[in-house]
């Protein structure tokens, strides 16, 4: 994912979430990029001076999170339902596979329309549509996520 389209999707994103949770959101972020000279949202993805290199890296990463708490599914995209049951092992809303003979559960799809309203009701999920976003999600984040079919083939199957 590239800054610009962190830049554009933040963007949208913004323009779609409710007014006082987007005011609070945006003064969040330029109070913080104030203190580092950084005066503007837009000003946030020019490519900093180096002294500026790792906090906008970190600034990144809060927006990402932002972008991935708030972004809508895609309604014909699949998904899966995953969670961190511990700062290694993953968790999934599952159905059981039969190889050689033995049961296997694995993730099973979900619709992420209704899956992400029903759990958007109860607190945080983030949709992940990458694998940075997953790998962030599993570090940092580390609560509810819907994550497309191919980006969890793509990022978790290598590690099984």
């Amino acid at each position: 994912m590239t800054v610009q389209n962190i830049s554009a999707e933040l963007s949208t994103i913004l323009a779609t979430i409710p007014s006082d949770v987007r005011v609070r959101m945006e003064s969040e972020i330029l109070a913080f990029g104030e203190r580092f000279g950084v005066n503007g949202i837009d000003t946030l993805f020019i490519e900093p001076s180096p002294i500026l290199a790792a906090v906008r890296q970190n600034m990144l990463i809060d927006v990402l999170e932002i972008i991935c708490r708030y972004r809508k599914v895609e309604a014909l995209e699949p998904y899966y339902e995953i969670y961190m049951l511990s700062d290694s092992d993953i968790g999934f809303y599952s159905i059981g596979r039969i190889f050689n003979g033995v049961e296997t559960r694995v993730p099973r799809k979900v619709s992420g329309t209704d899956t992400a309203a029903f759990l958007r009701k109860n607190g945080d999920v983030y949709i992940i549509r990458s694998s940075e976003e997953a790998q962030i999600w599993m570090l940092k984040w580390k609560t509810a996520a819907l994550i497309t079919c191919d980006v969890y083939d793509e990022y978790f199957l290598p590690m099984v």
